[in-house]
């Protein structure tokens, strides 16, 4: 009985303390004065505090409880009864340095439209190409994705773009002028900051008419050797698959369609194939990322090295992308810190295998009932034999055939594309400031783009001959190729290559 007793008084004297309740406190500044407004969150509910700072919220005691207040630190503090409050003032925002072309300022002297992206927000999305991670992340830009491995993203800043420049924005990496990033690794960015009107990029001229993509690389910082390992694994599918109609529906849809016309081809009802033309076309695409950085330095050096592995496949078979990036970011002091030489280079090897996506097009218009392959090997083309009502190539007497369309084979039409890419970029600059005064500084900075890009595509034209249609055979490709008007027209196969190399640099010299 005594035991019993005392059961019941220590839950009647803790069960404030096992229970939530209402917690009521006071917001202060760190001048005493009270913040009205300030959001209150624990993991229940939320409240917000009024005129004089006061709030009441519901909460467990020692439950965490979050206070968010635009312009000051968010602060997590245990619950307590009669809580009191201080919020700091955040001035990361006012002290904030953006680049602006020629050198930095601070986001508080600005008066231009920009927005500015931080390391950690791209690293959230691993992507190949850094726009991909930026998506939704910047007022006022819009960029449409492009889910082909390897592909640039469009990003539209200031409207549809100008009449002869397209769309695209102008790209400064270091400040050096390049026409895309797609060379360059999303993990070695410290910054992105888009400038959206015209006088803050005016410096560059009509190239900037679709605004000014500035982009600063990682660099070192002063202390020990940092080491970072950063690797990821994912696999991607279609959310929103097209719904096909099965054979049974087409066939319905069809004998309807030429009913109404008055045309006496019907096809059977119970058909052999029954193919889903979006699942026998895409698949699971699969990526992944390494990366591996040192960075660290002294009063007078700092360095940076980082090496990035990526490769991605594609939704379509044999549709990869694969690169490797190598960074190099220093920055040396001599002369008790007047002058100040600066570093940057990096070199990006990418391989790909493009396919074509005109196949989902096809497959969206292919007809369920044709097959992927016909049981001898061969690819499914669209033919019926309109005496039996099913696809069927190979007529007998008697019996009459014809093409339900004009559509090829989706599949046929991937395996048959055989093109190879291969890119090396390399990417650097050297810059030297030299402090003339305490109020004069001079700059020079050299940056330079250096591409080379091979392509080759081999083309089986004997191949795409006979699957186009099932009742070819070699003697026929043998005549078509004694009747063209060529000798190439008709030949056995083609292969072609292509090197294009490209140099790129600019040379900047002014005063501070």
């Amino acid at each position: 009985m005594k035991n019993f007793i005392f059961g019941v008084f220590v839950l009647l004297f803790f069960h404030g303390h096992l229970y939530a309740q209402d917690i009521k406190g006071k917001v202060l500044d760190e001048n005493g004065l009270p913040l009205p407004g300030v959001n209150i969150l624990s993991s229940t509910s939320s409240s917000v505090s009024d005129f004089d700072g006061n709030f009441s919220i519901n909460a467990k005691v020692d439950e965490p409880i979050t206070f968010t207040f635009l312009g000051y630190v968010t602060l997590t503090i245990n619950a307590a009864e009669n809580m009191s409050v201080t919020m700091k003032m955040s001035s990361t925002d006012l002290t904030e340095v953006v680049v602006v072309g020629y050198g930095t300022q601070k986001r508080t002297d600005l008066t231009s439209a920009i927005s500015t992206i931080k390391s950690d927000q791209i690293t959230k999305q691993p992507a190949f190409n850094a726009l991909q991670s930026l998506q939704g992340k910047a007022a006022g830009v819009n960029i449409i994705a492009n889910d082909a491995p390897g592909a640039t993203p469009t990003i539209i800043i200031r409207g549809l773009g100008t009449a002869e420049s397209g769309r695209s924005p102008m790209f400064v990496v270091d400040g050096v002028i390049t026409g895309s990033i797609a060379n360059l690794n999303p993990n070695d960015i410290e910054s992105f900051d888009v400038m959206k009107d015209a006088a803050s990029a005016a410096i560059y001229g009509s190239n900037a008419a679709n605004g000014v993509v500035f982009i600063t690389t990682k660099k070192g910082k002063l202390g020990k050797t940092s080491i970072k390992i950063n690797s990821f694994y994912g696999a991607k599918s279609i959310l929103n698959p097209v719904e096909m109609a099965n054979s049974s529906q087409f066939v319905t849809y069809f004998n309807e369609s030429r009913a109404a016309i008055g045309n006496p081809d019907r096809l059977a009802l119970n058909q052999p194939y029954n193919t889903d033309w979006y699942d026998a076309l895409a698949g699971t695409s699969f990526s992944q990322g390494n990366d591996v950085s040192f960075s660290g330095g002294s009063e007078n050096v700092t360095y940076y090295f980082s090496f990035n592995n990526y490769k991605e496949d594609g939704l379509l078979e044999g549709h990869e992308v694969a690169r490797n990036v190598l960074r190099s970011n220093n920055t040396f002091k001599a002369f008790d810190g007047k002058l100040k030489i600066t570093q940057n280079a990096s070199v990006a090897f990418t391989k790909s295998t493009p396919k074509p996506y005109s196949s989902f097009t096809e497959a969206y218009k292919q007809a369920p009932i044709i097959p992927v392959y016909y049981p001898d090997g061969r690819y499914g083309m669209s033919y019926w034999n309109k005496t039996t009502g099913l696809p069927d190539y190979i007529i007998g007497a008697g019996q009459q055939g014809g093409r339900l369309n004009s559509i090829g084979n989706p599949v046929a039409n991937v395996n048959f594309q055989n093109e190879k890419n291969k890119m090396m970029e390399l990417q650097g600059l050297l810059q030297a400031d030299y402090t003339v005064t305490d109020w004069l500084t001079a700059t020079t900075r050299f940056g330079a783009t250096k591409s080379y890009s091979k392509t080759r595509i081999y083309n089986d034209i004997r191949g795409r001959y006979l699957a186009a249609d099932p009742l070819r055979t070699l003697t026929d490709f043998q005549n078509a190729q004694n009747g063209a008007p060529t000798s190439t027209e008709f030949a056995n196969n083609s292969l072609s290559y292509k090197d294009v190399e490209s140099f790129r640099y600019n040379w900047d010299t002014y005063l501070t």
